[in-house]
């Protein structure tokens, strides 16, 4: 959020933004406050990449015991 934060406060600081379309007016941070849109889109790409990446874990781990036996358990060994 920093860094999105410095670079917003950086551009308007330049004059980057000051002849861009009003519908990007919220790209404008005259202050070095960390904006509500920052942290929502923060908080958004985390969400995906922790599902995204989270899916990928469970599906690589998880893989071997589709089946259901516990083929390296001491209680599997005894009862076959």
């Amino acid at each position: 959020m920093g860094i999105i934060t410095l670079a917003l406060f950086t551009g308007t600081k330049s004059g980057a933004f000051k002849d861009l379309h009003p519908m990007f007016n919220f790209l404008h941070t005259p202050g070095f406050i960390v904006a509500k849109g920052v942290i929502v889109l923060c908080a958004a790409t985390m969400a995906a990449g922790t599902a995204a990446g989270g899916w990928r874990i469970i599906r690589t781990l998880g893989h071997g015991q589709r089946n259901g036996t516990a083929q390296g358990c001491w209680l599997h060994r005894e009862a076959v």
